[in-house]
């Protein structure tokens, strides 16, 4: 931490970006991309999907060395390669993101990833983890290189989310009763979040929706999901 105030790139805004179709030749690399930045950064309101290519990365990634960013609100659904919506390394609070239907299965890793501990600090609250997929998992938990211990979940403030694989609900449940065995997600619910039409990219909920109850606040999507040159208000 004695390094951190030396920094770069601190108390950025990164919102309302429409990402798709990237990575397709290269590898390795993803939608929106941080790593050793200062603190303070924002990660709002974007789009990332699809982006079906077999060499796409990470809808969002925090790499090594990255801490205090903040993801929020933002989409992700439709990616290939590795297939994981959001990866971090370090503490940071992801809060209010759809993560939905990659557009291949994943096994050994989840549609979030997490790649270095101890995540002591990170927050990941209100968040929707949508699947098609038995063979999909909702969250991955390691120690991608280096020593020490691996990147749990159970080290994190995580509650308050929405876990759906529309293939086998009872995986959902399944992964919420593991979770509280640790003591997190006591507040989180497995059931069909609401949304209007997924499978064909419409993740607008539904009036009566399950996750308004999780208290999942509804996306700006038709701004997030303007494609460029289009007027966006």
């Amino acid at each position: 931490w004695m390094r951190e105030p030396l920094m770069h790139s601190r108390d950025n805004l990164i919102e309302y970006n429409r990402i798709r179709d990237v990575m397709q030749i290269m590898g390795d690399g993803n939608g929106i991309y941080i790593a050793g930045a200062g603190g303070g950064n924002v990660v709002r309101y974007n789009a990332v999907g699809p982006c079906p290519s077999p060499s796409m990365a990470e809808g969002i990634r925090c790499d090594d060395d990255q801490h205090h960013t903040l993801i929020h609100g933002n989409l992700i659904f439709g990616q290939g390669g590795m297939a994981t919506g959001i990866t971090i390394k370090g503490i940071n609070r992801i809060s209010n993101n759809i993560l939905a239907l990659p557009a291949v299965e994943q096994t050994a890793r989840g549609m979030l990833s997490l790649e270095t501990g101890p995540l002591n600090g990170t927050v990941f609250t209100h968040n929707i983890i949508y699947t098609s997929s038995i063979r999909q998992r909702f969250v991955s938990e390691m120690r991608i290189h280096g020593t020490g211990r691996e990147a749990r979940l159970r080290d994190t403030e995580s509650n308050h989310n929405l876990y759906h694989c529309t293939a086998d609900p009872e995986q959902g449940r399944a992964w919420i009763a593991e979770q509280q065995g640790y003591g997190i997600d006591y507040d989180s619910l497995a059931c069909d979040p609401g949304f209007v039409d997924a499978e064909h990219g419409d993740f607008t909920l539904k009036p009566d929706a399950p996750a308004l109850r999780s208290g999942f606040k509804p996306l700006p999507l038709e701004r997030m999901m303007a494609m460029d040159g289009e007027m966006r208000t």
